[in-house]
């Protein structure tokens, strides 16, 4: 595979070398050192492709992406309307626009774009996460706690982010049994997410006045997670040791 990735970028640079404005060739390219995370490749050809047609809406993609993820979110806007008025209404655009806008706490536009992604593919769980970000970051929690859901039903990967947000949303509503188990669904959607064991073994702790709920979870996140967040790990020792030590003095040796 590698073999043939290098063969492919070899021709490429072939064509490029007899023709520097060969634009097939310059935008192949970019896109081979993007996936490589050839950060100075990339951009290179990237810029260089541009400024043969500038109005080349996938090299354009790619500079926006490049723009989104270094934070200029202004500069991204710009080019994102300029390719939105190349090709009108294409879901990549309206979401980076409503990415963009989120970023910039434009909430209100940020929302209009969500929906018009939407709109364009009913499939796009996260557009529904986003409009979910939105209400929480505007305390409007109940509808955040529906986009959240329908994010949820609609998505057919990974949702944990989902009920994560749904945890936090139900504990501004003060509902912490729900929110237990909304840390509990995201756990057991994605294992690896060690921050919403904390918060069950946190919010547990909290809740129930058998300590020995949250000692099982902070337990569990030590076994699997002792490397992952030395902030929150820092945290966990300290409540086992709490716990360990109330138990102790009830006459009970807590494992």
């Amino acid at each position: 595979m590698l073999k043939k990735r290098d063969l492919k970028i070899n021709s490429f640079l072939d064509t490029y070398k007899n023709d520097n404005e060969h634009i097939k060739a310059i935008h192949q390219l970019a896109v081979a050192y993007t996936l490589l995370r050839d950060k100075d490749s990339s951009n290179l050809f990237i810029d260089k492709g541009l400024k043969v047609n500038t109005n080349h809406v996938a090299l354009n993609r790619l500079k926006i992406n490049k723009l989104y993820r270094s934070k200029q979110y202004l500069k991204a806007i710009d080019l994102l309307e300029k390719i939105d008025s190349l090709e009108p209404n294409e879901h990549y655009t309206k979401k980076m626009l409503g990415r963009s806008f989120f970023k910039l706490k434009d909430y209100e536009n940020a929302r209009n774009n969500f929906k018009k992604a939407l709109k364009i593919d009913r499939a796009d769980f996260k557009s529904y996460t986003y409009l979910g970000d939105i209400d929480f970051a505007e305390k409007d929690y109940k509808s955040a706690r529906f986009n959240y859901w329908f994010a949820t039903f609609v998505g057919k990967e990974a949702r944990d982010t989902e009920y994560y947000q749904i945890a936090r949303v139900y504990k501004e509503l003060g509902e912490p049994k729900k929110e237990m188990n909304a840390y509990k669904d995201a756990y057991d959607e994605n294992y690896k997410n060690y921050r919403a064991l904390f918060q069950l073994a946190n919010t547990s702790e909290h809740f129930y006045k058998d300590k020995r709920i949250a000692y099982k979870y902070y337990k569990n996140y030590m076994n699997k997670f002792r490397t992952s967040d030395s902030l929150l790990t820092s945290q966990v020792k300290t409540r086992l040791k709490e716990i360990k030590k109330f138990y102790f003095l009830k006459g009970e040796v807590l494992e």
